[in-house]
């Protein structure tokens, strides 16, 4: 059966139109199909973002870097009733048998925090010195040019205080800088030596505690 060419372009138009329609449906399916994989979108691979991670972990780290104080031999000037001596160099009623020349305790923070430091002792005044009325004592002071070590506002002990045993501590910095160049204290040492303190060398151990800076 021969088919007319009116025939022919009745079907031809049904084809298109058939095609179109096929197009049209395939491009809204893909449309949803993008809202759910943005990517398709811009065929840019699988996104256009990245991330970069580190993590830093803190590290609290005291170092004494000048660990020995020595004040030398000596004895309590005849008819005083004690001497003072100060690692800073100060000494008073102390005669020198050799040379006097102490030297301050030194601390420096080589960690990446701010810490709170203070300090205790293996012996009171009493064990470590004996006699009557012994005083062992420290100070926390600035050092050129760690002038801001202890960061400003938070105490620093710059005055004269008891070293505690150990089986308590004393505050000697509750903020001590990291950052290099502020970051070191020198801890000064004063010892008041009785006239009847027994004789013979005496020594005692400092111990210097440290702990992530609260502030």
């Amino acid at each position: 059966m021969e088919i007319s060419n009116k025939a022919l372009a009745i079907l031809l138009v049904l084809a298109i139109v058939v095609s179109i329609g096929g197009a049209v449906i395939n491009i809204a399916k893909m449309s949803e199909f993008s809202g759910i994989i943005p990517t398709i979108k811009g065929i840019t691979g699988m996104g256009t973002t990245g991330t970069v991670n580190v993590s830093l972990q803190a590290t609290t780290n005291l170092n004494v870097t000048q660990t020995f104080t020595d004040f030398g031999v000596g004895y309590v000037t005849t008819n005083t009733f004690g001497a003072r001596v100060n690692s800073t160099g100060n000494k008073t009623n102390w005669t020198v048998i050799g040379v006097f020349n102490p030297l301050n305790l030194q601390l420096e923070n080589i960690g990446n925090v701010n810490l709170s430091v203070s300090v205790s002792a293996d012996k009171s005044a009493a064990n470590y010195l004996g006699g009557t009325s012994p005083v062992f004592q420290f100070a926390a002071i600035t050092k050129t040019p760690d002038v801001s070590a202890c960061v400003v506002g938070y105490n620093l002990q710059s005055t004269l205080a008891n070293v505690p045993l150990s089986t308590t501590t004393a505050n000697v910095c509750s903020n001590l800088g990291f950052v290099a160049a502020s970051n070191e204290l020198n801890v000064s040492i004063e010892l008041i030596i009785p006239y009847d303190a027994p004789v013979g060398n005496k020594t005692v151990t400092l111990t210097f505690n440290s702990t992530q800076a609260s502030a």
